[in-house]
C-alpha cells in the first residue's frame, strides 16, 4: 500500500471550487511529506496539472472512454487501476450520489480508508437526476469511512443528514488576502479602474452562477451610479451569451471579462462590492475569501446561511426585482470600514488552510500511521 500518497478521484482538474479546494489541501500536504496523485476521467489538460506534477503528484487518466457511453469498459478499466495501484487511501469530490460507485469500488479492493467529499448542495441536472441522486444516497454512505463536506446543506444532500459528517472549512491562505490598499491601487490600475464603483463576482460561467441575474442587477446600479463598472473573473460554457446578453443591454462597454485569473486575492481588494445570485451553492469559496478581504457581499438565499461568517455577507431572496438588488448593494458599500481586520476574524473562525488541512490530513489518518 501507498502510504503517504492519497489517491483523488476527479473528473479533471480545472480551477472549480471543488478542484482548487483540493488543491490547497495538497499545497500544505505536501510540506508534511504527503504526495495527492489524481485519477481523471477527461484527458484533456486541466488548469492545475501542471502545478501538480510539479508539487511531486502523479496523474493518470481512465483510457478515452466515458461511463455514460460504455459503462461496462469505463468499470472494467477503473477496478483494473485500482486493483493495480495499491492505494490505502483515496478521496472522491462528487455532488452526486450515483458517482460514489468510484468510491465504493476502492473499498471493496482493499483501500483503508475511503472518503468523499460533499461539494453541492444540489446537482446542475434538473430535478429528475436530483432525485435519482436521493434514490441512491445509500451509495456514498456505504463506500465512505470518512464523509466531508462544506456546509450542513451539502452534507444533507449527498449523505441524507450531517451526522458523521465533517464539516471541513473551505480553508485559505489567509495572510494571501489581508486587505492592502496598495495591492488594491495597483490592481484598478492594471484594469484602468481609476475611482470607478466596482461591482465583482467570481465563477464559473454556468445556469448556476446566474449570471444573466447579475447583469440586470448591474444595469440597475448604473442608473444610480453611473461610474459604475463590472468585473467578471471566470470562464465556462455561458460566456459568449452572457457577453451577448451585455450587449443587448448596451452595458458591454462597462463589464470586464477577467478569465481565469491567479491573483484572485488582488482582485477582491479592488471590488467595492461583490453580488453573488447564485441559485445553489454548498459553500462559495469566493463569499469565504470575498470576507476575508473585508469585502461586502450579497448573496442569495438560496446559498447556505453558513457562508456568513462575518457582518460582511447579506442575503436577499431572487425573488426580489433586480432593483432591489442594486439598491442593497449600494448601500452595503462602507469606505470607512478597516478592511484589514477581516482576515484575522476569518482565521479565528477557523478559516486558515493550515487549521484546515491539519484536520483533513488528521481525518485521512495522513499524518501518523494507519491502524
Amino acid at each position: 500500500m501507498l502510504d503517504n500518497r492519497l489517491l483523488c478521484i476527479m473528473y479533471m482538474m480545472n480551477a472549480g471550487g471543488a478542484e482548487t479546494m483540493i488543491m490547497k489541501l495538497y499545497r500544505e500536504a505536501v510540506k508534511q511529506g504527503v504526495y495527492f496523485d489524481f485519477l481523471l476521467f477527461n484527458k484533456d489538460k486541466g488548469f492545475y496539472d501542471d502545478e501538480i506534477r510539479k508539487l511531486g503528484g502523479k496523474i493518470f487518466y481512465i483510457g478515452d472512454v466515458s461511463i455514460k457511453k460504455n459503462p461496462i469498459r469505463f468499470l472494467y478499466l477503473l477496478i483494473s487501476f485500482l486493483n493495480s495501484h495499491k492505494y490505502s487511501r483515496v478521496l472522491q469530490s462528487t455532488e452526486q450520489s450515483y458517482f460514489a460507485i468510484y468510491a465504493l469500488i476502492a473499498r471493496l479492493l482493499g483501500s483503508k480508508i475511503v472518503a468523499i467529499r460533499s461539494t453541492n448542495s444540489t446537482t446542475c441536472k434538473g430535478f429528475v437526476w436530483d432525485f435519482i441522486s436521493r434514490l441512491m444516497i445509500f451509495i456514498p454512505r456505504i463506500a465512505t469511512n470518512v464523509r466531508f463536506a462544506p456546509s450542513k446543506l451539502a452534507a444533507d444532500f449527498l449523505f441524507g443528514n450531517s451526522n458523521g459528517v465533517q464539516i471541513l472549512q473551505n480553508g485559505i491562505k489567509v495572510e494571501d488576502f489581508m486587505f492592502d490598499i496598495h495591492l488594491r491601487r495597483r490592481c484598478r490600475k492594471e484594469f484602468a479602474l481609476n475611482d470607478s464603483f466596482v461591482v465583482g463576482h467570481i465563477g464559473r460561467f454556468s445556469k448556476q452562477k446566474n449570471h444573466k441575474f447579475l447583469l440586470d442587477v448591474f444595469l440597475e446600479i448604473i442608473n444610480y451610479k453611473p461610474n459604475s463598472v463590472l468585473c467578471l473573473v471566470g470562464i465556462g460554457e455561458l460566456e459568449d451569451e452572457i457577453k451577448q446578453y451585455a450587449v443587448q443591454l448596451g452595458i458591454i462597454n462597462k463589464v470586464i471579462f477577467c478569465g481565469i485569473r491567479r491573483d484572485v486575492s488582488h482582485i477582491l481588494m479592488a471590488m467595492d462590492v461583490l453580488v453573488f445570485p447564485s441559485f445553489y451553492e454548498g459553500m462559495p469559496n469566493v463569499v469565504i475569501e470575498a470576507q476575508t478581504t473585508g469585502l461586502p457581499c450579497l448573496v442569495s438565499d438560496t446559498v447556505t446561511e453558513e457562508c456568513k461568517v462575518t457582518d460582511k455577507v447579506e442575503f436577499l431572496s431572487l425573488k426580489n426585482l433586480a432593483n432591489e438588488w442594486a439598491i442593497k448593494a449600494l448601500s452595503m458599500f462602507d469606505n470607512d470600514t478597516k478592511r484589514e481586520e477581516y482576515a484575522m476574524k476569518m482565521k479565528l473562525a477557523g478559516y486558515d488552510i493550515e487549521d484546515v488541512a491539519q484536520k483533513f490530513l488528521f481525518s485521512m489518518k495522513l499524518n501518523g500511521k494507519l491502524d
